[in-house]
Parts: C-alpha cells; structure tokens; sequence
C-alpha cells in the first residue's frame, strides 16, 4: 500500500515510497495516517496496515516481532509508539508505550 505522501513516520524523513501503518483516529475533523518507508518497515518489523490481523487495533503499531530493536546510532529508540522516532527528535526506533 502505498500513498502520494513522500514522508516517513517513522525516521522522520523524506522517501520515494511511504507504506500505511497505522491510523490515527479524532473525535472531531479528519483523521490521519502513520507512514513508514520500506526501509523501516524492514528494519523494525513493522506490519504494513494492509496485512495486521484483523482483530489488531489499527491505531497501534503492529510489529513483526515481540518488541522492535533499539536503535543502535543513538540507543534510545522512539518513546511514544506512534512510529514518529524518539520523543527527542533523534528518530530512533519506534517503541511501544511503557517500554
């Protein structure tokens, strides 16, 4: 799946392609969408939105694996499991919540 969008989520950066990971829901106006390019889905096992099993909250990242890795350039990885790198800005993997 992938989108006009030419951002990825994930390392907060630009990219040729951007794959839909999660959905981001509001309880007034639109909506948005999580991307991540191929290299992240990849690299942190991230399940494109089109292939998360059907009982998984779309608003959550699914991963691949039990927990993502760190990220070994800054070793924070992201804290707030949106798939938007580390609260720092340093874009690190994405974690989920209370890890």
């Amino acid at each position: 799946m992938s989108a006009r969008s030419s951002w990825c989520n994930t390392h907060r950066g630009p990219t040729e392609r951007a794959i839909a990971v999660a959905v981001i829901e509001v309880n007034s106006g639109p909506g948005g969408t999580v991307w991540s390019c191929p290299d992240c889905v990849a690299r942190y096992g991230i399940v494109p939105l089109d292939e998360q099993s059907p009982d998984h909250l779309a608003t959550r990242i699914q991963y691949r694996t039990a927990r993502p890795p760190r990220d070994a350039a800054d070793g924070t990885g992201g804290a707030d499991g949106t798939g938007a790198g580390g609260a720092d800005g340093a874009g690190g993997a994405p974690r989920r919540p209370g890890d």
